[in-house]
């Protein structure tokens, strides 16, 4: 029978076990590395997680009903629909810090401003950061990122074939639109929000309902007769995704 090993080179219980803890402590370290890892690329493509997408969207659709209620009370207070304002000077910038939107000649008192504590008394306030791409990769004569701003569009068949009166919400992050969407039950083809053709600036809200050649739904099905919706402005780079709430549908 060959002699015992030397008691030297044989490990002892406690060495043994700390071995597996070493291992262990390894297998930790290396997954938090891997998180971190993971997070870093999340912020630096401007990505969000799944859940902060969803919240997002909620309080992105809560404000643009409370700029609702506001508009519809208005209306019921005497307000023409055509006299409502919207101009602040928080939410309608350009990406260089300039006045993009010029607002309503029709809206000369405080009593018909949406934003004013006098008229709608809806706060005018940005939408958060985690929610809207960089600012600083948008061309500095277009709508700021998170820019909240009343446009003119048709959306196919919403009531008549008139011009309606929305709130759009310009420079959403990706997740964030397609969370929109879902919750309004709207497809995503591809996981990617649908394609539509920008808004120019001769469709911003000014007290005209009577013209507007920005048509929603005629091409994306699943836009048609509705009220919100969210997508990606076609040819836009970086891409831009804009959320539309109709107040006044005509």
């Amino acid at each position: 029978m060959p002699p015992y090993p030397d008691k030297k080179t044989r490990p002892t219980p406690s060495q043994a076990g700390s071995a597996i803890i070493y291992v262990f402590v390894g297998v930790i370290l290396f997954g938090i590395l891997g998180l971190t890892f993971s997070r870093s690329m999340q912020q630096s493509s401007g990505d969000i997680s799944e859940k902060t997408a969803k919240v997002g969207a909620s309080e992105i659709i809560a404000y643009a009903r409370s700029i609702d209620r506001a508009v519809n009370k208005m209306i019921l207070n005497g307000t023409s629909e055509t006299d409502i304002g919207f101009s602040n000077s928080v939410t309608t910038l350009n990406a260089g810090g300039g006045a993009h939107y010029l607002g309503n000649a029709n809206c000369a008192v405080a009593e018909c401003e949406i934003f004013d504590p006098a008229g709608g008394k809806v706060k005018p306030r940005l939408i958060s950061s985690n929610y809207v791409i960089d600012n600083d990769t948008l061309s500095p004569a277009y709508p700021m990122a998170g820019a909240i701003i009343p446009t003119v569009i048709q959306v196919d068949a919403l009531g008549s074939t008139d011009a309606d009166l929305a709130i759009s919400f310009f420079g959403l992050k990706m997740p964030v639109c397609r969370a929109i969407n879902a919750s309004f039950n709207l497809d995503n083809p591809n996981n990617q929000p649908p394609v539509e053709d920008n808004i120019p600036t001769a469709d911003y809200y000014d007290g005209d309902l009577t013209l507007t050649t920005t048509i929603v739904g005629d091409t994306v099905a699943d836009f048609s007769g509705k009220m919100d919706f969210c997508y990606k402005i076609s040819g836009s780079s970086p891409e831009v995704y804009v959320y539309s709430h109709v107040l006044i549908a005509r």
